[in-house]
């Protein structure tokens, strides 16, 4: 039977909230070089440019992530997929490969993440807005007392830093003003 959040029905252009954690709620970023890992895969993956020594798939044009947050043991990824079966490939993708480099530089076997990815379809503007704003205030307590948090693209939304794999919501058309 599906969890509560299992993505039911997959929609061209649909948006959606993915998540994922540690299997046992364990870490999956330890020090900030894991971190800076998974932004590095997420720029691999979603870049215009892709080496062609590379032989990752690209998803640029095909998906377009708006806001992300990793945490110690669980991401949040909001994205916008063009085809039904882009958001499952990307993600297997994303995790096979961080899963791998992960297992390999901690000496680990086994799964990182407790089981395939979540997520649900956002619905409308307004629940944009909510989802938007919850994966950017997850760190709160942290960047609360040390300032912006570091692993997510609130940066690119308040300081106006350029994160490449960002797409901002005004690009698709999306006002959250209006949320």
């Amino acid at each position: 039977m599906p969890g509560k959040h299992t993505i039911k029905k997959y929609l061209a252009e649909g948006i959606y909230h993915i998540y994922n954690r540690g299997n046992r709620k364990k870490e999956i970023f330890v020090v900030p070089d894991d971190y800076m890992l998974f932004e590095h895969l997420l720029e691999c993956y979603l870049s215009s440019y892709t080496p062609k020594t590379s032989s990752r798939r690209n998803f640029h044009g095909r998906i377009r992530l708006f806001a992300y947050c990793l945490m110690p043991n669980h991401f949040h990824l909001l994205v916008k997929q063009a085809c039904t079966t882009d958001i499952a490939k990307f993600m297997q993708s994303i995790t096979t490969s961080y899963s791998m480099i992960f297992n390999r530089k901690y000496n680990l076997v086994g799964r990182l993440f407790q089981g395939p990815y979540k997520g649900r379809l956002v619905e409308s503007v307004e629940d944009f807005v909510q989802v938007f704003n919850y994966i950017h205030e997850n760190p709160k307590e942290i960047w609360k007392a040390y300032g912006l948090y570091p692993y997510s693209s609130q940066r690119a939304y308040l300081r106006n830093e350029k994160i490449t794999f960002i797409t901002k919501p005004n690009d698709e058309g999306i006002n959250l003003t209006t949320g």
